[in-house]
């Protein structure tokens, strides 16, 4: 399922973004929760690896960008920000939360828009 939302919105996506798809999320790689969330990033790389053997998505290479959101809300929303403005991020995932938080609507354009999988931990 990932790789068909993947797929449809790099399909989607504008030429601005350049040859690689970048990918960010911001997870718990400090603190409470710290091994759980770098299970998933694990878990992330091995996905982007395989995906970037294979010729990428729809030929353009991708790259997983990862930010410690410490599993504070406030911290996680300020690293998502930055990834989607600053390292200029067409999807996001995550991020992990048992209660229900949601992913950020994007600051930016409809022009460029960006994508948010949301994440939630298994019973």
């Amino acid at each position: 399922m990932l790789a068909i939302v993947l797929v449809l919105f790099v399909a989607s996506a504008s030429a601005a973004y350049g040859q690689t798809v970048k990918i960010g999320t911001a997870t718990a790689l400090t603190g409470f929760g710290a091994l759980i969330a770098k299970a998933g990033v694990v878990g992330m790389e091995i996905a982007v690896e395989d995906l970037n053997k294979k010729g990428g998505l729809l030929g353009r290479k991708v790259e997983l960008i990862v930010r410690d959101s410490k599993l504070r809300p406030e911290i996680g929303a300020r690293e998502l920000k930055e990834l989607i403005l600053n390292d200029k991020i067409e999807l996001a995932i995550g991020p992990v939360s048992a209660s229900g938080s949601r992913c950020p609507k994007s600051p930016r354009s409809t022009r460029f828009p960006s994508a948010c999988i949301p994440r939630t931990p298994s019973a």
